[in-house]
């Protein structure tokens, strides 16, 4: 399979999602106890390469959400750690939807999302006797905007992911209204973002992770559907995956982006899995990064999706599974576009303006330069891999 790079000056071209269609294959269990139903969000650590899973509640009136730590046992070819229950405050939050991890190498913290309060929770020392927790309450106003809350149908934040300035600067990120990023502020070293189930909306938070309830709202972007159930960011490849799962099961999507936005207020959508889709009320999600393609039984040039299935009594299937078969690279020929014609003849078009699409090289004017760039990068993939 010949894979192109992908070049971040071509970045402007793609606005523009393709459709693609769920890798085939079945899916495989794993065990886990006291998860029959309520396990709500997945994330893969990359670098101790460990699957958190949690889940909103430890049983019938124990309103503690609950965490579960898995590492993969090579002799039996299975994740383990599913009967090590790690219970989580319900002081600090109750509903616990997603979880996502900051510091890779700090195996004992973890953030995650409390629906019911509206707020991000960071547990401290998990493990241990003594659990500690800072928080960050969503829906209060804040730099003129609030996160709504929850609403009477049950629907508010089921996601969270944390990105890296280091990848939202090379990804060229612009803040939902337009701003460009220049760094994140309250010394977290990137930006935490909640994907909420009222109109599919991605919310952009900078928190400081020492200090509760200490943050800035920088408001949300629009994504391709009306609901986000769980979110992923592979920091190897940059890529965010959004995970949406609306009211009826049958219509799960996955969306994929490279974190930028041509249109304000809207985040771009580089490819959109919208067929043969896994079905069920399917709510947190995890993958094994690039760099570990080939790894965990998978074959070569392909890597692992996990889901968290909050209903499996409804739905059928068990609370948390993956699929092996998720694909490393695509070619230029599976439904996507190269530079060609096309992107020169808008680059003509709009000569001597400073249209963001066609002013691939950033320096605020379409001319000669963009067609130069253009005329290198003739034929190379738009999207080398997801």
């Amino acid at each position: 399979m010949l894979l192109v790079v992908l070049s971040s000056a071509i970045l402007a071209f793609v606005h523009i999602a393709s459709a693609e269609s769920w890798p085939s294959g079945s899916r495989h269990e794993i065990s886990i106890t006291g998860a029959d139903d309520n396990l709500s969000g997945a994330s893969w650590n990359s670098q101790l390469q460990r699957l958190w899973v949690v889940r909103s509640k430890a049983s019938e009136g124990d309103s503690r959400g609950v965490a579960w730590q898995l590492s993969y046992d090579a002799m039996t070819e299975e994740f383990v750690g599913g009967s090590d229950l790690i219970y989580l405050s319900s002081s600090a939050g109750t509903d616990i939807e997603a979880c996502t991890q900051v510091a890779l190498n700090n195996e004992s913290q973890l953030y995650v999302m409390a629906e019911n309060q509206g707020r991000i929770v960071q547990f401290n020392d998990l493990g241990s006797e003594d659990v500690t927790y800072k928080y960050w309450n969503l829906e209060e106003q804040n730099n003129g905007h609030a996160m709504p809350p929850e609403n009477n149908e049950g629907l508010g934040a089921e996601g969270l992911e944390f990105v890296t300035d280091e990848a939202l600067l090379a990804a060229e990120f612009r803040f939902p209204n337009g701003d460009t990023f220049t760094g994140s502020q309250k010394g977290m070293g990137g930006l935490m973002f909640v994907g909420h189930q009222l109109n599919g909306q991605l919310w952009v938070f900078d928190v400081n992770p020492n200090v509760t309830d200490d943050f800035v709202n920088y408001g949300s972007f629009n994504t391709s559907a009306n609901e986000i159930a769980g979110l992923h960011f592979d920091r190897v490849s940059g890529l965010f995956y959004i995970w949406h799962n609306p009211g009826s099961s049958f219509w799960n999507t996955l969306e994929v982006t490279r974190m930028t936005s041509s249109t304000v207020g809207t985040i771009d959508s580089l490819v959109i899995f919208d067929t043969y889709m896994p079905n069920g009320n399917l709510e947190g999600i995890a993958i094994v990064g690039q760099d570990l393609c080939g790894a965990y039984s998978a074959d070569d040039g392909e890597r692992l999706f996990f889901f968290a299935h909050d209903d499996p009594g409804f739905d059928g299937g068990p609370p948390l599974f993956y699929f092996k078969h998720f694909s490393c690279g695509i070619e230029c020929d599976q439904g996507l576009t190269a530079v060609g014609i096309q992107e020169l003849l808008y680059i003509l078009q709009e000569w001597g303006t400073s249209d963001p699409l066609a002013d691939i090289t950033h320096d605020g004017t379409v001319g000669q330069a963009d067609v130069m760039l253009a005329i290198t990068l003739w034929g190379t993939c738009t999207i080398d891999q997801y």
